[in-house]
């Protein structure tokens, strides 16, 4: 069902001064202006907008002022379609793409290279574009899309593997590992506070860049302590670790509280000197802020007990974190730690696109809990999806971009779509601005051909 709201008057202005140009023949218009315009002329007109009904109001009235067959339903959803009239008889080739108010201006450069590929494209096929809004964590609109759209060839845009076919998604998850800890006096007269933070990036997980995990450098740290000799006490640990793979956005900070003997001071001066030039070395060029500080602290009242503090310090040494296996892109996170209430408490996160791996992964989880004794609970299980690169027509368009199928890690609405129709065939192409016009001709091409 079709339903039209009150679109603000500034919007519907904006679209028809622009929607003049829709008569264009598609061999004079230039590709990269006309993506970069329709980008810049959203970008302008929805950066102040709070909800975002008003982006799918937008793109809704866009496809009105442009001749296309346009719907928009309850949730959000905005279906546009092309006729050409050469294609009476054949089938429609579905494009996707999301948008949200939180990532609106990387979600636009997707959105913006759909609403000019089906209104120029020489595409002679007809072609149903499906833009459908989201929140990050939270992909609502798949979930309410009709049914009847859900139709193959599916192709999703993406902004995040530019001129690549994605062909799988890692499915994801979460597990809460845990241990009743023992607090007893603390017997050394030294209390120091090590603490690592100002790890802050945009840098996507997928890559194969080291990225530091300051829960994991605290728990090297300590182990590298013990094993070097060092009679010490653990009071204190914790720390947070937070990933959006839809925006690549990282961040990691972890400290911990030691109790140590006089004669151990000039060797725990000493390591700390080295792990801030290591740190500083490695990773200072990519994160300016990060920082290792070490302070004298006052003396808690409790410390763990001697069995807790090994069992933490090696559950930390031993633990999982960063790429497990390339191939599969099977990786893990620790995302949190903590020892209070008489409880330690620490969440992993982690990706597989690979049964078998993620089976791997789980026996050394239960390897390495069961060394310390500790338990694990799993929280949280998100389903991936699988496209299968043997179907003529997927062949057919990673041919076209000269590339291996990819796997990714980012959350899509293709996951939901699969769960939905696990027989729908389906891929994700990605696309930007800097190559649009490379991406043009390979969507084309293919779609030409269909």
């Amino acid at each position: 069902m079709t339903i039209y709201k009150k679109i603000p008057i500034i919007l519907c202005v904006i679209l028809l001064l622009t929607g003049c140009d829709f008569m264009l023949k598609p061999q004079e218009i230039n590709v990269k202006d006309t993506v970069f315009t329709e980008y810049e002329t959203m970008v302008d007109a929805l950066l102040e907008i709070e909800d975002v009904q008003e982006i799918s109001d937008y793109l809704y009235l866009w496809g009105q002022t442009k001749g296309l067959t346009a719907e928009l339903d309850r949730h959000g959803i905005v279906v546009l379609e092309s006729w050409p009239l050469s294609s009476e008889n054949r089938e429609f080739i579905t494009l996707e793409c999301e948008f949200s108010v939180e990532n609106r201006q990387e979600d636009l450069r997707s959105v913006a290279f759909a609403l000019a590929f089906i209104q120029n494209s020489s595409v002679t096929g007809p072609i149903r574009l499906l833009m459908v809004p989201y929140s990050p964590g939270n992909h609502f609109g798949s979930d309410h899309l009709n049914s009847k759209y859900l139709t193959s060839p599916f192709i999703k845009l993406n902004t995040k593997s530019p001129s690549e076919i994605i062909i799988s998604e890692a499915g994801s998850w979460e597990a809460n590992i845990h241990r009743n800890i023992k607090s007893v006096s603390p017997k050394y007269p030294f209390a120091y506070e090590i603490s690592i933070g100002g790890i802050t990036s945009s840098i996507p997980l997928v890559n194969d860049s080291d990225i530091p995990n300051a829960i994991k450098q605290i728990g090297d740290f300590l182990a590298t302590c013990k094993s070097n000799g060092m009679i010490l006490e653990l009071a204190e640990v914790q720390g947070e670790t937070h990933f959006m793979p839809e925006t690549g956005e990282y961040s990691s900070t972890s400290s911990a509280i030691i109790i140590i003997t006089q004669n151990d001071l000039r060797k725990l001066e000493n390591m700390m000197i080295d792990l801030q030039n290591q740190i500083e070395n490695e990773y200072s060029k990519i994160y300016p802020n990060i920082s290792v500080v070490f302070t004298e602290v006052d003396m808690p009242p409790k410390v763990f007990s001697l069995e807790d503090t090994d069992r933490i310090i090696s559950f930390l040494y031993t633990i999982f974190d960063g790429h497990y296996d390339f191939e599969s892109q099977t990786m893990s996170l620790i995302t949190s730690l903590s020892a209070e209430n008489d409880r330690f408490n620490s969440s992993l996160l982690w990706w597989s696109d690979s049964d078998v791996a993620f089976q791997e992964m789980s026996k050394d989880l239960d390897v390495i809990t069961n060394l310390n004794d500790m338990n694990y609970d799993l929280i949280s299980r998100r389903a991936g999806w699988h496209g299968n690169p043997e179907l003529p027509w997927i062949n057919k368009l990673l041919e076209s971009t000269k590339s291996p199928p990819q796997t990714t890690i980012v959350p899509s609405s293709l996951a939901i779509y699969q769960q939905r129709d696990s027989e729908l065939e389906m891929v994700s192409f990605g696309v930007d601005l800097k190559d649009c016009e490379k991406q043009w001709k390979i969507l084309s091409s293919f779609l030409e051909k269909q």
